[in-house]
C-alpha cells in the first residue's frame, strides 16, 4: 500500500479543512497542516504583510521544516499540498531524497492571481509531477510557466456539507435574503456584490 501525506492550512471554515476530513478516513492517508485553531483573518505583523506583498511569504509556522521531519519519520511515497505557495523548491528536492515518488500540488484558486502566485510556488512549477487545477484556463498558462503535468480536476464535493438547508438549521434567516455570499474579500468581488445591491437584490455576506 502507498502511503500518501496530505498537506494544508487547516484554518477553521478552509475548503483544506473540508477536504482533510474527508481524506482522513482512507486507508494510507495522513494529514498534516497547520491552523486547526486559527481563523482566517487572524492578525499579521506589518513585517509579513510586507513580505506578502513582494511576494515573499514568511513561513510562519515552519512548514518546510515540519513536512520534511514528518516525511523523514512517515517515508510516504506520495505528497499532496493543497493551495500552500510557502513551499521552497529545496524542500521539494528533499523530499525526494526521502524517498517521496510523487509530489502533487492542488488549487481550487485561479493560480495566477497576486494573491496566489508568490514567488517560492512559481520557483516550485518544475518539481512537481502532477498540478491539479480547477481553472480551464490555468491549464495552459502553468504548462508555459513549465508545469510539466497540469491536470484539470472539478470542482470538491461534500456531500455533508454542501446540500440544501431547512428552516430548522438555518433559523430565523432563512429565505430572508436573495442572496449569499461566503467568501474572503477581493476588491472585484466587493464590486460585484455591490452591483448586485444597487440592482434591487438582498445580500448576506458571511467572510
Amino acid at each position: 500500500m502507498i502511503k500518501l501525506v496530505y498537506h494544508g492550512s487547516f484554518w477553521v471554515g478552509s475548503t483544506a479543512l473540508q477536504r482533510f476530513e474527508s481524506l482522513q478516513n482512507i486507508q494510507g492517508v495522513t494529514a498534516v497542516g497547520h491552523g486547526s485553531t486559527a481563523r482566517m483573518g487572524d492578525k499579521v505583523s506589518l513585517y509579513q504583510r510586507i513580505r506578502w506583498r513582494l511576494g515573499w511569504p514568511v513561513d510562519t509556522h515552519g512548514e518546510n521544516a515540519s513536512l520534511v521531519a514528518f516525511v523523514a519519520a512517515e517515508r510516504p511515497g506520495v505528497v499532496i499540498i493543497d493551495n500552500d505557495n510557502i513551499f521552497k523548491r529545496s524542500t521539494l528536492r528533499h523530499l525526494r531524497r526521502l524517498g517521496v515518488r510523487k509530489l502533487a500540488y492542488y488549487t481550487p484558486d485561479d493560480i495566477f492571481n497576486g494573491y496566489s502566485l508568490k514567488w517560492p510556488l512559481k520557483l516550485s512549477f518544475p518539481e512537481w509531477d502532477v498540478f491539479f487545477t480547477t481553472k480551464t484556463f490555468n491549464v495552459a498558462e502553468l504548462r508555459a510557466q513549465g508545469v510539466r503535468k497540469p491536470y484539470l480536476i472539478g470542482k470538491a464535493y461534500d456531500r455533508d456539507l454542501h446540500r440544501p438547508l431547512g428552516r430548522e438549521e438555518v433559523g430565523e434567516d432563512f429565505e430572508k435574503f436573495d442572496l449569499v455570499f461566503g467568501g474572503a474579500w477581493e476588491r472585484e468581488r466587493m464590486a460585484s456584490l455591490n452591483a448586485l445591491c444597487e440592482a434591487g437584490f438582498s445580500l448576506v455576506v458571511y467572510g
